[in-house]
């Protein structure tokens, strides 16, 4: 049974928080939004330090945090620290971060620092336990230049010191070799050399004995000109963290389609888990797909899954094709195995499991000018529809509705301004679909 809800859209992610183990809430890394008369107190504290009453609040463009007053304990002194993104008239365009500690009651500047340059917005901010007294990173974003660069920082109560700096597209925190510490993962796309690599970057040890961080290794991934849509952190099983990495490359001059890479870490050194040197056999060939399907936790197991399509029996020769979705997880000996089969309506946002008896054994009629789709037992043509298992019809709650239709349609549910209805004939046939059966495998998507 598909439990997890499908994704579809092409969202840019600025950065995934890793392993569960590492994974903060927003309660533990934020207290709620501060009052009004509290905001007033920074505010004036600030205006305070830097001599200037004309002040514009920024705030981070992506990620957890997107408020310009944020509350976090950077020193772990028991006390929350204010940190405020802004510009001021007197500093010019430069965004800055002014971090204030509350003294005897009162608020207090206590470090000021400036964006890498004048075209500098905030992208993100995230505090991670990179370093053994904490870290925070900050994603810099210089749209003029279109470049992201990642900057860690620690405090100690006084100064905020740079301590790593990496440029990034999509970034993730996670302990991708299993050593129990959190790893930073940064993927780069670079057009220009038509190259996109994946660096991993962990807490070690200078000469001195200083906990550092530092980039242990840099795998560059198949595909290179491909353009990376998305990158999530989770498991490809119980014991093994990967990075699963969505993009797009070019088919053809005119034709597009999706693939997939999955990569993970064996001690200092990444790997590409489906792509490794010592395989004859390049398993990301078989995610290769013309639709916008993502790798997903399609069924709820824990487990991240990695889709392929297939076409639909009839449509080998046709032009407009429908196509059977397998989302497979990652097996022992270089191999996908199947998870969940389904077809996925993508202009009507829904998804339908197959039952196992129903593959290579039913297709699919789409009438676009009714928004309907027919499963049909296939009996080698497309144009014979006698054998009707089970129809899928999707309403604007604006379009008229056929009174008979609406008597013999179910409705299985709203979403936005669509109805969507079932109707299933009665049939001894054995590949029959219960109602019972269309409620678990039937699921809206996001």
């Amino acid at each position: 049974m598909v439990k997890a809800k499908l994704l579809l859209t092409l969202l840019p992610l600025a950065f995934c928080t890793g392993c569960m183990q590492f994974e903060l809430s927003a309660e533990e890394l934020m207290r709620p939004p501060a009052l009004t008369q509290e905001q007033l107190e920074i505010s004036t504290a600030l205006e305070r330090a830097v001599g200037d009453s004309n002040i514009k609040y920024k705030y981070p463009e992506t990620g957890e945090h997107r408020s310009s007053f944020l509350f976090y304990d950077l020193d772990d002194d028991g006390q929350d620290e204010a940190l405020i993104f802004y510009q001021a008239a007197s500093k010019g365009s430069a965004t800055w971060m002014n971090i204030l500690d509350k003294q005897d009651d009162h608020w207090v500047s206590v470090f000021d620092i400036s964006a890498p340059n004048q075209e500098t917005e905030v992208d993100f901010i995230s505090f991670q336990p990179l370093l053994e007294q904490g870290s925070i990173v900050i994603g810099w974003a210089d749209e003029y230049m279109n470049e992201k660069s990642a900057v860690v920082y620690t405090y100690d109560g006084t100064v905020l010191t740079e301590v790593y700096e990496d440029d990034y597209d999509f970034l993730s925190f996670t302990d991708l070799n299993k050593d129990n510490k959190l790893d930073m993962i940064t993927v780069v796309s670079d057009p220009f050399y038509e190259e996109s690599t994946v660096s991993f970057i962990t807490e070690d040890s200078d000469i001195s004995g200083k906990h550092i961080l530092e980039r242990k290794d840099i795998l560059e991934l198949p595909y290179g000109s491909a353009e990376i849509v998305s990158v999530q952190s989770g498991f490809t099983d119980v014991i093994t963290p990967a990075i699963f990495i969505d993009s797009i490359i070019n088919i053809s001059r005119n034709e597009t389609a999706m693939v997939s890479q999955v990569v993970s870490a064996s001690g200092d050194e990444l790997v590409n888990l489906l792509d490794s040197d010592d395989s004859e056999t390049l398993l990301s060939e078989s995610t290769i797909r013309p639709t916008s399907t993502l790798c997903q936790d399609i069924n709820g197991d824990g487990f991240i899954e990695i889709p392929g399509v297939s076409v639909l029996p009839g449509y080998e020769e046709e032009e407009e094709v429908l196509y059977l979705t397998t989302f497979n997880r990652l097996g022992v000996g270089h191999s996908l195995l199947p998870a969940t089969r389904c077809v996925i309506n993508e202009d009507h946002r829904y998804l339908l499991e197959f039952p196992e008896r129903w593959l290579d054994k039913v297709t699919i009629i789409s009438q676009l000018e009714t928004n309907e789709w027919s499963f049909i037992r296939y009996n080698g043509t497309l144009e014979d529809s006698s054998a009707l298992l089970l129809r899928l019809k999707v309403y604007s709650v604006k379009d008229y509705h056929d009174k008979f239709e609406s008597e013999t349609f179910k409705l299985l549910g709203r979403q936005g301004l669509f109805e969507y209805y079932a109707h299933i004939p009665e049939s001894s046939d054995e590949l029959a679909i219960t109602s019972l059966e269309l409620d678990r495998f039937f699921e809206f998507l996001e």
